[in-house]
């Protein structure tokens, strides 16, 4: 699923993520994924906004095997 985050709380989100990890997100917008360079194929796109919660997961998750990774191709 591809996510957006606008800039007026991109400041204060970027600083709450960090690379390799894996968090819990609540209370965001689910839209239609109508752009014109879409990332993913889904249909929707999370929108993080004021509202969002972020939590970092503790628990060992299980790697995600890169076989089920799709990227898009763009010409």
């Amino acid at each position: 699923m591809e996510g957006m985050v606008p800039i007026s709380t991109s400041d204060k989100m970027y600083q709450r993520f960090e690379e390799e990890e894996i968090y819990h997100i609540r209370y965001f917008n689910l839209l239609l994924n109508n752009q014109r360079y879409k990332l993913t194929v889904h249909p929707y796109i999370i929108n993080i906004n004021e509202t969002t919660i972020m939590t970092q997961v503790q628990e060992n998750i299980p790697t995600i095997p890169s076989y089920i990774f799709h990227p898009q191709h763009y010409i």
